[in-house]
């Protein structure tokens, strides 16, 4: 029906490592399509939440942030929040790079 029609919408895969979803897909159906992102916020439920809560402000198109080895890039707002991201898996190099750097 038109319901599955939507949902299936919010969340596209390109390839094994890149995929594009809406800002308004849940943290936890997120975590259903890709395992390696699993993230767990007590105040946001949303990936667009998230990004905003990371980052501290609503981000413009063209804007990155890393999340679980992934880059995600903003790929358009509406002014309040954030309508899509584009994700795509960063090289294991980076990832360990990123983490060292953390530490």
């Amino acid at each position: 029906d038109e319901f599955d029609e939507e949902e299936e919408t919010d969340f596209l895969r390109i390839n094994e490592e890149e995929f594009v979803v809406e800002g308004g897909l849940s943290l936890n159906e997120l975590s259903d399509h890709e395992p390696a992102i699993d993230l767990e916020s007590g105040e946001v439920s949303t990936i667009g939440g998230y990004i905003v809560q990371q980052l501290g402000h609503l981000p413009d198109p063209g804007e990155k942030i890393e999340v679980e080895g992934f880059e995600a890039s903003v790929t358009s707002t509406d002014g309040r929040r954030i309508e899509q991201l584009r994700f795509v898996k960063l090289p294991e190099e980076i990832q360990e790079d990123q983490e060292i750097e953390a530490t």
